[in-house]
């Protein structure tokens, strides 16, 4: 008879309302109950499903279930078969002891089961530490098994056999006692192992990390080893983990690294590149400036070369003016572009652990950076040369409105003759 979670809380119903329980011959608990109306739909639903025989004892008498009414208040005596009942999926067991000693519930843990020692049905209730503990250790033969290459059920105990350096076999083999410490890592184990990214490498590193930790230890004694290793051994497969998706990530950076590196030196050259042209303004406006300026008439009306040398000084001073104002956008620009490919080297710095990556991320800013300064360079130089162009500019057009050619001339004559006496 196939036992469901509601035969079970009658059981324990009735167990617990047994007076003075005690074990038959045959391993059946015994007892008697007086009937109520909760107590006598319990035994109905029993005994309506075959749990328990249609023949009950009343006193000294053997008696039909159905004869007894549901108002009856008879003390009847019960004979519960509860030990070791393991048909189905919902279960009775005397202890967790005889549970696990069962053999098929190490890999797979029942629906439900009723301990009776403890007075537990689990699922739902918690149960002791060991109790919790046999349900993890369930879980893991059952990641065990998703992981392994194959299983043997030939010897009897369930092998779940890895095939790493060389075939290493894990037989599920413990008991109560393998159950009285908790056990922790599991969790990790099953998270990193749920997703399907990098299924095929994860499991490589599993049996790997597995093979190292318990190669040396007896085939009797490896799943009892795991179960008190687990902790270590969930952190180590964790690291080989994280390296290997580091070497993974890596690869893809340094694709998308060289492409960046293009990008990034087209986009600071750019920046220069757009004065190019414009650049050649300045000496064009230098030489105008030197060559076409007029000196004032020393008499007759100088209104004309005035507004000519005007004109000059104007138009000088709006083309370097301009150039300025261009320079300074394309600073800004080229100021925009280092920060966003610093942030972009220093998110790849933060993902990856090891020096030879950081390294070659190092090299790579460093050239940009280089690249960078030059530019400033160049931009700073081209400012001086403007300034420097508009100063000459301005210069000469105070020499011509005032007149000091002749000033200048006697000057440097004299600036001559002290120099070389």
């Amino acid at each position: 008879m196939k036992l469901t979670s509601t035969h079970l809380g009658a059981l324990r119903q009735i167990h617990a309302a047994l007076a003075d329980p005690t074990d038959g011959w045959d391993g059946a608990i015994e007892g008697d109950v007086r009937l109520a109306p909760p107590m006598w739909e319990a035994l109905d639903l029993l005994i309506r499903d075959h749990v328990l025989d249609n023949l009950v004892q009343v006193g000294r008498t053997q008696r039909p279930w159905q004869t007894l009414p549901r108002d009856s208040t008879e003390r009847v005596h019960i004979q519960l078969p509860l030990a070791d009942w393991g048909t189905g999926d919902c279960v009775v067991y005397r202890s967790l002891s005889a549970l696990i000693g069962r053999g098929r519930f190490l890999t797979a843990a029942p629906s439900a089961v009723y301990l009776i020692d403890e007075n537990l049905i689990v699922p739902p209730d918690e149960g002791s530490l060991a109790v919790q503990n046999y349900r993890l250790a369930v879980a893991l033969a059952a990641l065990l098994e998703r992981q392994a290459d194959h299983t043997d059920q030939s010897g009897g105990a369930t092998r779940f056999v890895f095939l790493h350096k060389a075939s290493l076999a894990v037989p599920i083999l413990y008991d109560e006692r393998d159950l009285a410490q908790p056990i922790e890592g599991l969790e990790t184990l099953q998270g990193l192992l749920a997703s399907d990214e990098h299924r095929e490498q994860k499991r490589s590193i599993f049996k790997a990390a597995l093979y190292e930790r318990l190669a040396n230890t007896s085939e009797p004694e490896r799943f009892r080893h795991l179960l008190r290793s687990l902790p270590p051994f969930a952190k180590d497969f964790c690291e080989r983990y994280q390296l290997f998706v580091s070497e993974y990530d890596f690869e893809k950076v340094r694709e998308e690294l060289e492409e960046k590196r293009r990008d990034y030196l087209t986009k600071l050259n750019a920046t220069f590149n757009d004065l190019g042209g414009k650049l050649l303004s300045i000496p064009v406006a230098l030489y105008v400036a030197l060559t076409t300026m007029r000196p004032l008439p020393a008499s007759g009306s100088p209104f004309e070369p005035f507004m000519h040398n005007s004109v000059v000084l104007l138009a000088v001073f709006v083309v370097g003016i301009y150039i300025l104002l261009l320079t300074k956008s394309q600073r800004h620009t080229l100021t925009a572009v280092t920060d966003e490919y610093s942030g972009l080297f220093a998110r790849w710095g933060n993902r990856l652990r090891f020096a030879d990556q950081l390294q070659e991320i190092d090299q790579t800013k460093q050239a940009l950076d280089d690249r960078q300064r030059r530019l400033v360079w160049y931009f700073r130089t081209t400012s001086a040369s403007l300034y420097g162009t508009m100063l000459v500019t301005l210069v000469l057009y105070l020499v011509r409105l005032l007149r000091w050619e002749d000033e200048i001339v006697v000057g440097l004559r004299a600036a001559k003759d002290l120099l070389t006496p």
